[in-house]
């Protein structure tokens, strides 16, 4: 993770967000020594919380994707198809 986001926050012409989960990983003092570094790179650290049992609307959401996924198979290639087309035009 550290190489990934010295590589990432090398040369960034705005602020952006990486949201990580609070897994032990992500606590070590050697992502934490960094954490200045990437803020001063334009990269700005943003740590989810503790999770809650009960479900948030991002993971409503995914059961349904999941459960209209597999009613029809079909699906699956249509949304790989729209999600493309997307990432796509957000490049552009």
């Amino acid at each position: 993770m550290i190489k990934f986001l010295d590589k990432f926050s090398h040369n960034l012409p705005k602020k952006n967000v990486v949201v990580i989960a609070e897994a032990s990983i992500h606590n070590r003092d050697s992502i934490l020594n960094k954490l200045e570094k990437w803020k001063f790179k334009k990269v700005e650290i943003f740590g989810l919380p503790t999770y809650s049992q009960k479900p948030n609307i991002i993971e409503i959401l995914w059961t349904f994707i999941k459960v209209w996924m597999v009613r029809d198979t079909g699906r699956l290639e249509k949304l790989t198809s729209i999600s493309q087309k997307s990432a796509i035009a957000i490049r552009t």
